[in-house]
């Protein structure tokens, strides 16, 4: 029924729609806006969106809106005018709250942008931008159902259990960013990759908590978040890992996460001297610097993972459900760890293999990743790290 209810009333909106204009690659864009509400990864990813805009609009004022958290990820970020703090602008269930949202909407713009991006695949984020006073307006369409109602250029996206969702899943999210683009300017060009950015200062207070704590090098930093349960890897695992590592590679482990994953200190605490946890306990800016200090990144597919791959450190993600093809890094210095069983990638909130009651939110997919695949990738990435800084010392 509420599919049905939605379909009608796209329909319905679809005749207030603007007229579709076709590429523009001769435009004068001088103002572009682009909204994203988080996630933390989804947003560093968008960084790199950002960064093409950049070099093909050199003159173009960019302005971002996020909510509080992602602004942290791309503080410092040189390709941005303005970073504008919002929270998530969507259609609400109160009419009141609906006007509030559409007072949110038209205060964004001081005077009309020409250029304006939504980088979300919902219906109740697109409604805003019937308002938002721009000349052009780019975003999604989800499954093809007219979510485009209030742009002037779409991109098709899939998901669900749709033939075309394959493409969807087979394709970096990078790349998904990048065709909002591609489907205003009428043709595609090269991609930038995502990138975050640390100061000098920042690094330099990274070195000195790191020095006062005794930790020293080959650093290997764990992740251990997740948006949901069930795209976590066993801490116990994880515990296992960071014994193995501090053990049998000599290496210093430290242990960062939000403020989620502070009640999992316990697990690590007495493990052995080179093991750290802070997950919990720093500012995202500064797990940002520490990572960039890292030799090897490990963790779930989670925004930290994002950051230390924006930032060039080689890193090992563990997949559960989620599409690896669409949020994972692989190439000689990134790694991603995943089980090969038929039903991946489910992208399912809760795991449907699982036995009602049973106790265990951990799915299959994830249970079959053990830590001797995880150290094995991390010897790898180690002895590719010790290379590389080898070669560096000789240039």
């Amino acid at each position: 029924m509420k599919r049905m209810l939605t379909s009608l009333l796209l329909q319905l909106l679809g005749c207030l729609s603007p007229p579709k204009p076709g590429p523009q690659p001769q435009a004068k864009i001088q103002r572009m806006i682009i909204l994203r509400f988080g996630g933390i990864g989804d947003v560093i990813v968008l960084t790199g969106l950002i960064r093409t805009l950049r070099q093909m609009y050199p003159a173009a004022e960019i302005s971002l809106v996020t909510d509080r958290t992602c602004a942290a990820v791309v503080e410092r970020n040189p390709d941005l005018d303005r970073v504008i703090i919002s929270g998530r602008i969507a259609l609400a269930a109160s009419v009141p709250q609906n006007y509030r949202n559409f007072l949110a909407v038209r205060k964004l713009a001081s005077r009309p942008y020409d250029l304006a991006f939504f980088a979300h695949n919902d219906f109740h984020s697109l409604f805003f931008a019937f308002f938002l006073p721009a000349r052009y307006k780019v975003g999604f369409d989800t499954n093809g159902r007219g979510f485009d109602f209030a742009l002037t250029h779409s991109v098709p996206i899939y998901s669900k259990s749709l033939a075309l969702t394959k493409q969807h899943t087979s394709r970096h999210l990078n790349a998904h960013f990048h065709d909002l683009l591609w489907a205003f300017y009428g043709k595609e060009g090269s991609q930038s990759r995502p990138r975050v950015h640390v100061s000098n200062e920042e690094l330099n207070q990274a070195c000195d908590w790191l020095a006062q704590r005794g930790l020293g090098q080959p650093l290997v930093v764990f992740t251990l978040g997740g948006t949901e349960v069930v795209k976590r890897w066993p801490i116990d695992r994880f515990a296992t890992l960071a014994r193995r590592c501090a053990q049998e590679l000599g290496a210093t482990v430290l242990v960062l996460g939000g403020p989620e994953e502070r009640s999992f200190c316990g697990r690590f605490s007495q493990l052995h001297p080179r093991i750290s946890f802070a997950a919990g306990a720093l500012p995202l800016r500064d797990s940002m610097s520490l990572l960039k200090l890292a030799d090897v990144v490990i963790g779930n597919d989670t925004g930290l993972i994002h950051a230390a791959a924006a930032l060039d450190i080689p890193t090992i993600t563990i997949f559960g459900p989620t599409p690896s093809a669409v949020y994972g890094y692989e190439s000689s210095r990134s790694i991603i760890v995943k089980a090969d069983l038929p039903c991946l990638p489910c992208s399912q909130a809760s795991c449907l293999l699982l036995t009602p009651g049973a106790g265990s939110l951990t799915p299959p997919c994830l249970n079959a990743v053990s830590v001797n695949e995880v150290m094995a990738a991390v010897k790898k990435l180690l002895l590719h790290s010790a290379r590389e800084k080898n070669l560096s010392h000789l240039r």
